[in-house]
């Protein structure tokens, strides 16, 4: 039975399934491949001239004891990083142990398909029961883990070694994709030139592989038959959950709001002052704004007539917007005006106009 909460289309809920439980433990390394004479010791206890692992990923399935019955089937993930540059320093070694298992995963049910929940980690994941593989006889356990496990090796695997070569410097050799993924390098300073190989160092990528090995663990339990058969079908409790956008007043703002809108009000308000000396009631038609600004085709008419009287004076007539001619004949000046289409001009470019 699973729990599942259904918003938009989609279901979240836990569904069980076969995987692992994953426990892992952390420690450390020194490793010391700073140059020195062939028969000197490094401060590891090693030759500088021996390949040290400065970063690692190995997976390795087999017996391990200690853990729910002798001879449990266990697959063990090392992750060997060394995390800053230099030629000698720590490593973080870090140890999980995969142990099969019937576990609950949180996932995402949507048009037809399940995926896992991005909200939640393997560290999420319920421990629903415990498998016991099968033995041979000899030790060696033959089951759907081994080959998931030996095709994850290949997949992961990957190393790094770092050496001293003499005169010919440090060596490193690299092998494995994931090594490269994750590999960084110290930028160099002003005056520095060249490749270092103890400038490198590695990100941790044990999270990243666990999720990922999680992942397919789990996609192959869904499609397929396991350690424990084909995924049954399973009931999924659905309760549907409604988001309603919900507003709530802040009167702080609002009354600040108003104090700047009463404020706009009492700045504008002395520009109206002295309206009703005009006699009428004024608006801001184009006609009215014309009229007052002496525009030619409009200054046949009342200087004080409101937009009515002035389309009754005017009529039917055309008018432009453009240069005009102004002045007497001894002193002419070109001005933008509203004028008679006949003698109203196109505006020329770069023209200061008066």
């Amino acid at each position: 039975m699973g729990m599942a909460v259904c918003s938009t289309g989609s279901c979240h809920g836990v569904l069980h399934a076969a995987g692992y439980t994953i426990s892992c433990t952390n420690s450390s390394k020194f490793f010391d491949k700073t140059s020195r004479l062939v028969n000197e010791t490094a401060a590891d206890g090693t030759s500088a001239f021996a390949d040290a692992v400065v970063f690692g990923t190995g997976l390795s399935y087999g017996d391990k004891s200690g853990w729910f019955e002798e001879g449990e089937a266990v697959m063990n993930l090392t992750v060997i990083v060394k995390t800053e540059t230099g030629c000698s320093g720590t490593l973080a070694v870090t140890t999980c142990a995969m142990v099969p298992a019937t576990v609950g995963y949180h996932v995402v049910v949507s048009n037809g398909s399940v995926q896992l929940d991005k909200g939640y980690g393997y560290e999420g994941d319920t421990v629903v029961g415990y498998y016991r593989t099968p033995s041979s006889g000899s030790g060696v356990h033959h089951s759907y883990h081994g080959g998931f496990a030996l095709a994850m090796r290949e997949i992961l695997g990957s190393s790094v070694t770092l050496s001293f070569a003499g005169t010919a410097g440090m060596r490193m050799v690299t092998e494995g994709v994931t090594a490269m993924r994750y590999q960084r390098w110290r930028e160099k300073g002003p005056g520095e030139f060249g490749y270092a190989e103890c400038d490198n160092y590695w990100l941790d990528p044990t999270r990243d592989l666990l999720m990922m090995m999680r992942e397919v663990a789990f996609r192959l339990a869904l499609q397929g038959e396991g350690q424990g058969g084909p995924v049954p079908v399973q009931d999924m409790l659905v309760e549907e959950k409604v988001t309603e956008v919900v507003y709530a007043s802040d009167y702080l703002f609002l009354w600040l709001a108003v104090g700047v809108i009463g404020l706009s009000v009492l700045t504008v308000s002395p520009l109206l002052h002295g309206w009703w000396r005009l006699g009428r009631e004024v608006s801001l038609s184009p006609m009215e704004v014309a009229r007052a600004f002496g525009a030619p085709a409009l200054r046949g008419s009342g200087s004080n007539s409101d937009t009515g009287q002035l389309m009754k004076e005017i009529g039917a007539k055309k008018v432009s917007y453009g240069e005009m001619t102004m002045g007497e004949s001894s002193q002419f000046a070109r001005e933008l005006s509203f004028g008679e289409p006949g003698v109203v001009h196109r505006p020329q470019k770069g023209v200061a106009y008066v």
